[in-house]
């Protein structure tokens, strides 16, 4: 493998990171018994935790659901779902799944009120567009 391979997609092995899985509440006590360590998980986590455990400054940049939600916060990531056209023919009610789901991350959403950011204003309206007109992904959307 070349070093970028090497680097860029392998996990570490040395004992510096640690796999806790899905388990959000024990990547909480991972971190609160290690002030060093860094956990990966949900805004609402670090939000019901913030008593134990402080999120990671970035680029001078602390995680709020204002940073997060305007993507200024460098760890901040986009939710997304991707359906093959011709699955929503094949697949019964896959297309309403797709509908109802649109309708759950915005202002208000159930998703919402479970604790994920919704994404701004501009954002929501290109993601209803995609769910209406369903275009295909080339890549180039992609950052």
């Amino acid at each position: 493998k070349s070093a970028h391979e090497k680097i860029c997609t392998e996990v570490r092995d040395d004992g510096a990171y640690v796999d806790a899985g899905e388990n959000d509440n024990l990547i909480v006590q991972k971190i609160e018994a290690n002030p060093k360590a860094i956990g990966v998980f949900g805004f609402s986590y670090l939000e019901e935790n913030k008593g134990r455990i402080k999120g990671l400054t970035m680029k001078g940049i602390e995680p709020t659901y204002a940073t997060i939600s305007d993507f200024s916060y460098p760890g901040a990531r986009p939710l997304y779902i991707y359906v093959k056209k011709a699955h929503l023919k094949a697949i019964p009610g896959l297309q309403a799944f797709v509908t109802e789901w649109s309708k759950l991350w915005g202002k208000g959403g159930t998703l919402a009120k479970l604790g994920m950011v919704v994404a701004p204003d501009d954002v929501l309206a290109g993601s209803a567009k995609a769910v209406n007109d369903l275009p295909v992904l080339d890549g180039s959307q992609l950052k």
